[in-house]
């Protein structure tokens, strides 16, 4: 018994600094189209707000940023144009990846039935 006491003991002091390595690096956040800003070009920024009683978060947004309509990459302009045909802003969300390490947008999708 004291054997695997000792064992068990071993196994989650080896584990333990493997686990302090899973920093989160990348946050999702799932945005309603009412609160979100687009940005004027592929080198500005996006606003959006996470929850009706947070505050406008503003991140930069860069050429690698990818924007993308049913997993289908398309440019900045047709991604604006097409959420620009949306009626129901409030209803409808887009998913923003927010890189937490360099502090930019790395992706924008939405999935219109």
């Amino acid at each position: 018994m004291k054997r695997i006491g000792l064992t068990m003991a071993l196994l989650v002091a080896l584990a333990a600094p493997v686990s302090a390595q899973n920093d989160i690096t990348v946050k999702a956040h799932e945005v309603r189209l009412s609160a979100l800003r687009l940005p004027a070009s592929e080198a500005g920024s996006l606003a959006f707000r996470a929850c009706d009683e947070c505050d406008y978060i503003t991140r930069r947004v860069t050429p690698a940023t990818r924007w993308e309509i049913n997993g289908r990459a398309v440019r900045l302009d047709e991604f604006r144009a097409v959420l620009a045909t949306i009626a129901n802003r409030e209803e409808s969300t887009v998913t923003v990846g927010h890189d937490l390490t360099a502090d930019v947008i790395l992706d924008v999708s939405i999935t219109i039935y």
